[in-house]
């Protein structure tokens, strides 16, 4: 009797419970996937923009996915390195910015009125 393979959706979902071996799995694609959503998402965008003036391309997720998609259906084992590599530096991002404040994206002022003052009477010095 054959076994018959799992749907796409099974393979994506489900971890790969046949080995018992104890070697690292990568993280599953679906968590992949979420993170590019994640990434791509409008709030994400917003943000990103805000903060940095530019879109984020999202291309690590992106990679991340394809290494993953080909690690499942042909068993690369580069693309396991790849990605063991990948989601230890997900954690390391996530555990170096846990609980703390957003970055200041703005200049702190003392006093903004007297530096708006300063500002308008440079300019008009300048005409």
């Amino acid at each position: 009797m054959s076994e018959t393979p799992p749907s796409t959706n099974e393979f994506i979902l489900n971890e790969d419970v046949s080995s018992d071996s104890t070697e690292p799995k990568p993280m599953r694609c679906i968590d992949f996937i979420w993170r590019w959503r994640k990434c791509t998402s409008a709030g994400n965008h917003f943000r990103h923009y805000y903060i940095y003036g530019e879109f984020p391309l999202c291309e690590f997720e992106k990679e991340c996915i394809k290494r993953c998609f080909s690690h499942k259906f042909k068993d690369h084992d580069e693309d396991k390195q790849y990605l063991l590599k990948a989601e230890q530096q997900i954690k390391d991002k996530e555990e170096n910015f846990t609980d703390k404040p957003s970055r200041h994206v703005w200049e702190f002022r003392e006093n903004p009125a007297a530096d708006w003052a300063k500002k308008n009477n440079t300019e008009n010095a300048a005409v």
